[in-house]
């Protein structure tokens, strides 16, 4: 008999955070998405550039590894590649 009483009290007090949480959540959703912040002109100056050339931009967010230099070629890095290449020099030397 206890236990369901306290059993009780927690799921009301579980129920009553739950709705305060929900409350909360949409009164900041709602202020927001009334605040708008001006964009600076560094982005309009740097985007400028792209979006009016002939072409359509692409825009590829990569953070691949790659190995070698600029000047020299530049390749992804490729692990395999690297494992033949250091068992090779070592069974030779």
């Amino acid at each position: 008999m206890i236990s369901v009483v306290v059993l009780s009290v927690l799921l009301a007090a579980a129920l009553a955070g739950l709705a305060a949480l929900l409350v909360a959540r949409k009164n900041a959703d709602a202020e927001a998405s009334t605040e708008i912040q001006p964009v600076p002109a560094a982005f309009h100056t740097f985007w400028k550039g792209f979006l009016t050339g002939p072409e359509e931009p692409w825009v590829i967010f990569s953070n691949a590894a790659f190995t070698g230099r600029p000047d020299r070629g530049m390749r992804y890095y490729d692990l395999q590649r690297i494992r033949k290449r250091k068992s090779w020099i070592t069974t030779r030397a």
